[in-house]
């Protein structure tokens, strides 16, 4: 175990490796997603008398009913970019508009946030996989933000090898624009979860709280959206691959049955 001094780099470069395949899913060929399952064996255990660890299979019932919340914030997450593309691109200014807009926003953020917090849970196969990062001086919300910055930062490598190798799609930016939003992740040669940060504090501004009006959406929006914009892709591509989940999935809402 590192000194509280060196903890900080050490805990990055766990949850680095550790959220490399955070989605567990992976491009293989153009349009093409590989999902991985596991038939090993894992238990459920407890730590305390009140906190469960639940560790499971991919496939399992646990993952099944984790995969229909995925596929359920990503069909959010979907309509509310429609909705704020729309508010956007409406040439009708006014604060009204631009209140649709700022709040369709917010929920694509929140939104992608929660696809990946289960994405996480998925990649560990453990509901708790935090307690292994958590420390006394680092809590849950730290490593939480160093798993989105790794994130962020692997979706924008994944680019610059495509280009690199000539594998990336005819309609790919070019490597300069990949190049500038790395530099977000890597600040004087050091590994940065500024990114993973911003996002959560960006996130947990739906909530009611005094510090709500400290957040500038605007320069959110501007700094980070490329790399949000890579992150909604795989969300995207994931509700892709599982639409045929949509009808068990609207189960999570209780079968609302309109008039």
């Amino acid at each position: 175990m590192p000194s509280e001094i060196e903890l900080f780099p050490w805990v990055v470069g766990r949850l680095q490796k550790a959220v490399f395949f955070a989605v567990t899913q992976f491009r293989i060929g153009p349009g093409t997603y590989l999902l991985d399952f596991d038939s090993s064996s894992f238990t459920q255990g407890s730590i305390g008398a009140t906190l469960t660890v639940m560790q499971f299979t991919w496939g399992s019932k646990t993952d099944e009913h984790l995969c229909d919340a995925m596929t359920d914030e990503a069909e959010k997450c979907m309509q509310a970019f429609v909705a704020f593309e729309a508010f956007a691109k409406m040439q009708i200014t006014g604060l009204e508009v631009a209140r649709h807009a700022n709040n369709s926003y917010f929920s694509v953020l929140q939104h992608i946030y929660e696809f990946y917090l289960a994405a996480f849970v998925r990649q560990h196969r453990d509901t708790n996989w935090t307690k292994g990062f958590v420390t006394k001086t680092h809590k849950k919300h730290f490593v939480l933000d160093g798993a989105f910055a790794a994130e962020g930062k692997r979706q924008v490598d994944r680019r610059l090898m495509g280009i690199k190798t000539g594998t990336a799609p005819v309609w790919e930016n070019a490597a300069s624009y990949y190049q500038a939003l790395k530099r977000l992740f890597v600040v004087g040669g050091v590994f940065s979860p500024q990114f993973g940060t911003d996002f959560r504090k960006a996130r947990n501004n739906l909530h009611v709280s005094h510090l709500r009006r400290d957040l500038n959406l605007t320069g959110f929006y501007e700094k980070y959206h490329g790399v949000v914009w890579l992150l909604y892709c795989d969300v995207v591509a994931w509700k892709g691959q599982n639409a045929s989940t949509i009808g068990s999935q609207f189960s999570i809402l209780g079968g609302i049955k309109l008039p």
